[in-house]
């Protein structure tokens, strides 16, 4: 049985009800014992109140740039016809930017993944300590009453089974997500930073960043040129190849795009993969003969 400190991986379980009911029944009292521990909780609590907020909130100032958009649609669309999977009918018009499309796009989802993240929390307002005490008997209880109480636990509703292309269209509007607000924070802290500029003059619009495939350096820009792309020369070209060299490099995640790029002169793959931790992406930069074995890492780096 764990024992504090306890690892964010193990509370993050804990809070999003994934674990199994007998091990979360024995972590209860021994998470509620540690201040750390209970002070990690109720930040993920301000996190899924944060994320409800936000649904509400007013659509962003600055839209996504069309052909970041364009590209997360082909790359939804391919994976639709990888797998098979009925694609969801999402009606458009001429006037609609990338954000509104990729609102409706969510809208039309049966599960959101923020009704799913709250789905299995007590109440939306419950806090770490009131669903603690719903699952810890009444201190006005004798200890009889306490034993009979903590002895039989609740049997957990049986949820209906879900199937696999519904599982596969949730997984894709997971990642469809994820990538959607990294870019969103990107163009937010761009945001930011023209509204602090000083400088004199008549303000005038940003030119768009064209990466350069020869730096030294991956930047942020550059690496976001390879979202939903699969524009790979040689044995990289093929996607199982591709995803054992991803793994080679110790990373088990999707891939969200590829490409070739020139990298501190030399010809490389850029891969982008899902990030550690939501809204972020993980781009990886290999020699073109990474495979298992010979990882041929040249870069790594989180963006978000």
């Amino acid at each position: 049985m764990p024992q504090p400190p306890f690892p964010s991986e193990l509370l993050a379980d804990l809070h999003a009800d994934n674990l199994a009911p007998e091990l979360r029944e024995q972590l209860w009292p021994k998470v509620s014992t540690d201040p750390d521990a209970l002070h990690y909780l109720s930040q993920l609590d301000e996190v899924n109140l944060h994320l409800r907020a936000l649904a509400t909130d007013d659509p962003v100032m600055h839209p996504m740039p069309d052909d970041v958009a364009d590209r997360m649609f082909r790359f939804i669309a391919d994976l639709d016809l990888d797998t098979g999977d009925e694609t969801t009918d999402v009606p458009s018009s001429p006037e609609d930017g990338p954000t509104e499309r990729l609102s409706t796009l969510l809208a039309a989802q049966e599960d959101g993944p923020t009704e799913r993240l709250s789905t299995p929390l007590a109440a939306t307002e419950d806090g770490p300590t009131d669903r603690l005490g719903t699952l810890l008997p009444a201190q006005e209880d004798g200890p009889t009453e306490r034993l009979t109480a903590s002895s039989v636990p609740a049997q957990p509703p049986v949820a209906a089974p879900v199937s696999l292309a519904q599982y596969r269209s949730r997984r894709r509007m997971g990642w469809l997500a994820a990538a959607a607000a990294t870019v969103a924070v990107l163009a937010s802290a761009g945001a930011v930073v023209s509204t602090l500029d000083t400088t004199d003059g008549t303000p005038t619009a940003a030119p768009i960043i064209e990466p350069d495939p020869g730096g030294d350096e991956l930047t942020t820009a550059a690496a976001l040129s390879a979202l939903g792309k699969r524009e790979v020369s040689g044995p990289l070209g093929d996607e199982g190849a591709l995803a054992r060299c991803v793994q080679a490099n110790g990373v088990d995640r999707a891939v969200l795009g590829a490409s070739n790029i020139t990298y501190r002169g030399a010809d490389a793959v850029l891969v982008l993969v899902i990030g550690p931790k939501p809204p972020t992406i993980t781009a990886l930069v290999v020699g073109a003969g990474c495979t298992t074995g010979a990882p041929e890492q040249l870069a790594l780096r989180d963006i978000g």
